[in-house]
């Protein structure tokens, strides 16, 4: 979790650089009380919202904590200057269209994978990761076997060992398949 005091310091920088998007929680997602002028964080709303995972609560209030972050931008937007301000502790995950992922630095899907691993007393040689955003990028490049999705980040391909169909197309069940393991 981003501290507090951090997590205060990110979302003033966000505001101040004209960005908005969503904090994501354990608990929940937190966006900002007014409707944003970005159409695409408007959309997010209403797609979390059915969801249920849009929280009461907002980027006003201090009560919650928040893990990571998903950011929007547009014409008005200053994400080189944010950059600046988040990028010494925070990881800027280019999505593509102006969508970035942040994460704090050190806390990749990387990172998770080999949590998992050494919990599971797996090696990394027999690790396989499915993935098809570039926010997979460390998740591909660091297991045994990176399989990247018909679909996905063009950035994902010199790292991928095996390229699958789309999930809609059996790409995951192709794909173990391809390896033999079913």
């Amino acid at each position: 979790r981003i501290p507090k005091e951090r997590g205060e310091e990110i979302k003033a920088a966000v505001i101040r650089c004209g960005l908005d998007g969503v904090l994501e929680g354990v608990e929940a997602c937190y966006m900002q009380k007014a409707p944003s002028p970005m159409k695409k964080v408007e959309d997010c709303r209403k797609g979390f919202m059915a969801m249920g995972i849009i929280s009461d609560y907002t980027w006003d209030d201090t009560c919650y904590d928040f893990s990571k972050f998903c950011l929007m931008t547009d014409e008005n937007s200053r994400m080189d200057e944010l950059k600046k301000e988040i990028g010494r502790d925070m990881e800027i995950i280019d999505r593509g269209n102006g969508f970035y992922e942040c994460v704090p630095r050190g806390h990749s899907k990387a990172t998770a994978i080999d949590q998992v691993l050494k919990h599971c007393g797996i090696s990394l040689e027999d690790a396989y990761v499915f993935g098809d955003s570039s926010n997979d990028l460390d998740m591909i490049k660091a297991a045994g076997h990176g399989v990247i999705m018909g679909h996905h980040d063009p950035v994902l391909e010199p790292y991928a060992e095996y390229i699958t169909d789309t999930v809609e197309n059996d790409g995951l069940y192709k794909a173990m398949e391809h390896y033999g393991l079913i």
